[in-house]
Order: C-alpha cells, then structure tokens, then sequence
C-alpha cells in the first residue's frame, strides 16, 4: 500500500489536501505527480468516508503504481465549476506535490471526477506545457449544457462559481466544450456512463474525439459513484505510463 498522509504541510491555509506516495519498494522510481481534481462538495475529507471508498482505492492503486498523487481541496469543498481559483489551486498543487513530496519535475498528471474534471480541462488550456495527461471521470465537458439543465442546485452553484445570473450566459472562458482547438494533442482518457442524465454519452465521446483523445462507456451507472469503482486502474496506469 502506498504511503498515505492527510493535511500535513498543508499548502493552502484552512484548507485540506490527501497525499499518497509509493510504498518503499517504489520510492526509487516515482514518477510524475498526479493532481486529482474533486467532484462538486467533493475534497480532501469527503475521501476519508465510507461514501467515497472506491474513489480512495483507485488512487491508492494509483499511487502504489509509481505515481504520487495529491487529492487537495482546491479552494475548499466547494463548487468552483472551472473558474480562476480551481486554476490556481491545481498550480499550488502541483508545485507543493513536488517541492514537498519528491515527484518528478515538470509536467504533471491531472484525475478528475465531474466537475474536478471541468476544472483540469481549463487548467489545461491555460498551462498546457505543464499538463502531461488528463484523466476524466463522467467528466463535465459541456458547462454550457449542464446548466441548461437547471437541476437541483446546479444552475445556482455554476452562476456563483462564475459571477453571472441566469439567463445571462457564462464567460467563453469557462467552457472547455468551445476551446478544444486548444486542448486538441494533450493525451486525454475519459470514462462515462452511457445512460448519464446530467452529461450525455455523445457529448463527452464527441468531446474526446474532438481533442484527439478516447472515451470509453463503462455502462449503465447514470451520474454515480459507482462508476469510479468500475475504472479499470491497469488501463489508467497504462495511459500514465505511456505519457510520461
């Protein structure tokens, strides 16, 4: 098992962070970091719960793979919806990742789950040289579509993220969906569900194709957790490897 430390040196005040580093026997050969990228009211603590056992797991394996990986906050158990604190948050994230635990220099990986994974996409378009690949989990592709939707607090919670009031629509900025020219060559893995009634199977493959990446439809699991159980970890750490 990988080693495991949760808000140690914590690099942004107030806020948590879950760190997971190779066991020994692979401390030698560690390889790029991993900044993973939390669902809305997702974060550091929320991993620790019984709720997201699978979630924990697959980082774990991740991690005891040769991989360091930080699950922080990323402005707090908050809704950020892709905006300019996420952005900066995976930075420091990064930064702290390998200044503090060893991770190799230079580009990193970033896992995101739904709305973690709208926020490593816009990260991505702002620092592409320092994004080596992009894993995403019933990912948010199309913020614009999302909100249309107006479910539950959705619409609420993305208009506060981004500073506008519906109908008025959201900046260009914050929706990968109209930039993919620019994401277009960054190595890109997306698992989806194909009944999911929030994130349409033929927008996030559509979205994968248009980045020159994969997507694979995992099943019938809608908008859930248990999807993340079903990734399949040896294809994941593959997809690592090949892009280091």
């Amino acid at each position: 098992m990988p080693r495991i430390s949760y808000g140690a040196d914590r690099y942004v005040p107030g806020e948590e962070d879950l760190v997971m580093v190779p066991s020994r026997r692979l401390r030698r050969q560690m390889g790029r970091g991993v900044v993973y990228c939390h669902s809305s009211g997702g974060g550091a603590a929320q991993l620790q719960t019984a709720d997201s056992r699978a979630e924990h797991d697959l980082l774990a394996a991740i991690a005891d793979s040769g991989f360091p990986i930080i699950a922080p906050d990323l402005g707090g158990p908050s809704h950020t919806w892709g905006n300019d604190l996420a952005v900066q948050r995976i930075g420091q994230a990064r930064a702290y990742l390998q200044g503090r635990w060893g991770a190799a220099p230079g580009p990193v990986f970033l896992l995101g789950v739904s709305m973690g994974a709208l926020d490593m996409l816009n990260y991505a378009r702002h620092q592409r040289t320092s994004v080596a690949g992009l894993v995403a989990i019933l990912p948010v592709t199309d913020l614009d579509q999302l909100r249309a939707l107006g479910a539950d607090d959705l619409q609420t919670n993305i208009d506060r993220a981004w500073g506008v009031a519906y109908p008025d629509p959201l900046p260009p900025a914050a929706n990968p969906a109209r930039h993919t020219e620019e994401l277009r060559g960054v190595p890109y893995l997306a698992f989806y569900a194909s009944d999911d009634p929030l994130l349409p199977g033929p927008s996030v493959s559509g979205f994968a194709a248009a980045v020159g990446g994969r997507a694979i439809d995992l099943g019938h699991f809608g908008h859930t957790q248990a999807l993340i159980g079903e990734v399949p970890v040896p294809e994941v750490v593959a997809f690592l490897r090949q892009n280091c």
